[in-house]
């Protein structure tokens, strides 16, 4: 049975929870391990922790901050009574701050100690900032869980596809007369869905396949046989020509899938109708849209979502949870190629469509969003270059463009997209140079390879099939399983009240260093700064900046 899964939404506000008398709190020392792993054994989470296996598993791990761990410790003996840990897990499609291994051993049972440590963990998250601490725990647990409820968390409704309300409503049960029942996190009840532009998006909104968290409410397109089709594949939705009366629809929640330069217009317009967006790549095509997208959703009562769904394709996946472990170290080069021949979708007589004029680069989010995810980084300067136009049954548009980005790290990432190019089956590949090890996945196969030099097999590379590394069974469909994941993460970050997945900065992240290294691809190629639109004084400096690319002419740009 999958752990039940809860969320504590502010932090700072968690009540004081002052060490008893006879009691001191302090954080991890070096030494600690055995001390620690005394107090853990004595739960039914240990049973052979040893100084080797707590160093392998928390304290030589570099998510591992020796000031997030604390012990309440006897006063007079010095000795380690109770633990928890500041940690970062994967939940719900991305990093999030975690209370990690609450423990205690017997005999300091019923001191209130557990609430002290964990008391201390939400400080220190709130001390750095942070909005939200989530965690999981088991039905049974039932001292630990009071302890997590009378500290502000709430019991998060949805978790990994599921429905919890019925195994919370035996928990209050089980708890009745010692605490009284909390609501749950977020809305806690199913999010109205609506989905502008019914071909990628009816794709997506099909994805969430009867997720309890959410329900496909409406549809928009002008397409006529779009709608028809919409209706037939969901019901009780009703449709909309117009996305204005989509908008003004009881819709809480947006997914815009509507013609790719027009993404950053229809996701400001439903952040400011007061909805949630969930809006495909790319995220916006100038710098201009990008400032305008990023304070839209400063301002906005809704959370915007980047539909990057490569991020959790099972390969990468891989690569976020070997840098996140410390298998691959600090990122020093990275290459990756989104190879996608899509003269299927042109049209040779130029009809217009944004697919015949579409610079490739532009869609660099695919590969070089899972290796600034992997590597925590963020692009700072770029450089671009373009093969022009000479595949046959195109619609003049660029075939293929390559760009070297700068990270703010001193890391170097190389990327190539082709949108007209002689390769089937389509592409996304990835090679990963860390400090202590390397990643690669295959560019044929759905394999991936793993070297580390200091292991057994530091001959050569361990091989094998990812899985993703959260149960589900290997799937290549849904982009290897990309989709239903896209699609999960999103609805359950909504229905339980957590931040975006993929939020508007590190959507910009990943959006902006295809835009400019296009823009130096037709410019002479020259190294173009990469702004941080966090900054307001950036943003300042760049929010007039409405070049884009030329549809009449490929290697042109026009404000």
């Amino acid at each position: 049975m999958q752990q039940l899964s809860m969320a504590h939404l502010d932090p700072a506000s968690a009540p004081a929870a002052p060490p008893p008398e006879g009691i001191v709190l302090r954080t991890f020392r070096n030494g600690d391990e055995q001390a620690w792993a005394d107090i853990i054994n004595t739960t039914d989470m240990g049973g052979d922790y040893g100084i080797a296996k707590v160093r392998q598993t928390l304290t030589h791990r570099p998510r591992f901050d020796p000031a997030g761990l604390f012990f309440a410790c006897d006063a007079a003996t010095g000795e380690p009574l109770a633990t928890a840990c500041a940690w970062w897990s994967f939940s719900r499609g991305r990093m999030r701050p975690t209370l990690h291994m609450v423990g205690a051993k017997p005999a300091a049972t019923g001191k209130g100690l557990g609430r002290v440590v964990c008391r201390a963990v939400l400080d220190y998250f709130a001390r750095g900032g942070r909005r939200e601490v989530v965690l999981t725990t088991d039905d049974h647990r039932l001292p630990a869980l009071a302890t997590y409820l009378r500290l502000g968390f709430q019991p998060a409704r949805y978790h990994r596809g599921a429905d919890h309300a019925e195994r919370w409503e035996a928990v209050f049960k089980a708890l009745s007369g010692k605490i009284a029942p909390a609501p749950f996190a977020g809305r806690g009840r199913p999010v109205a869905i609506g989905v502008f532009g019914l071909w990628r998006g009816a794709h997506l909104a099909g994805q969430l396949g009867g997720h309890p968290a959410g329900q496909v409410a409406a549809g928009c397109d002008r397409n006529d046989a779009r709608r028809g089709d919409f209706i037939r594949q969901f019901s009780a939705a009703e449709t909309f020509a117009e996305y204005g009366d989509l908008l003004a629809s009881p819709a809480e929640a947006v997914i815009v899938a509507n013609d790719c330069p027009d993404h950053a217009g229809a996701a400001i317009a439903a952040l400011d109708a007061g909805k949630d967006v969930l809006s495909e790549v790319t995220a916006f095509h100038t710098p201009a849209e990008g400032v305008a997208l990023v304070e839209a959703a400063q301002r906005a009562r809704g959370t915007y979502m980047m539909a990057e769904n490569c991020l959790y394709a099972s390969g990468m996946m891989e690569l976020t949870h070997q840098a996140a472990q410390g298998a691959l170290g600090a990122l020093q080069y990275a290459e990756g190629d989104y190879v996608h021949d899509c003269r299927y979708l042109m049209s040779p007589e130029g009809t217009g469509h944004w697919r015949n004029w579409f610079p490739p680069l532009l869609y660099c989010t695919h590969p070089l969003g899972p290796i600034l995810r992997a590597g925590s980084d963020r692009p700072v300067r770029v450089v671009g270059m373009h093969a022009g136009s000479r595949m046959e049954r195109t619609g003049g548009g660029i075939d293929l463009g390559s760009m070297l980005v700068g990270c703010a790290s001193g890391a170097l990432v190389r990327i190539a997209a082709a949108l007209a190019v002689n390769r089937e089956p389509a592409s996304l590949w990835v090679c990963y140079y860390g400090l202590r090890g390397a990643f690669e996945t295959d560019r044929w196969t759905d394999r991936v390879h793993l070297f580390r030099p200091g292991s057994r097999h530091a001959d050569g590379p361990v091989s094998y099939r990812p899985t993703g590394r959260d149960g589900r069974a290997h799937t290549t469909a849904g982009h290897f399983g990309a989709d239903p994941r896209l699609m999960e993460y999103w609805v359950e970050a909504l229905a339980n009240g957590l931040s975006s997945p993929i939020d508007v900065y590190e959507a910009a992240d990943m959006t902006l260093p295809g835009i400019l290294g296009h823009r130096s691809s037709v410019t002479g190629s020259a190294p173009i700064d990469v702004p941080d639109l966090r900054d307001g004084h950036a943003r300042d400096a760049w929010r007039d900046d409405h070049a884009r690319p030329d549809p009449a002419n490929p290697t042109g740009l026009i404000s």
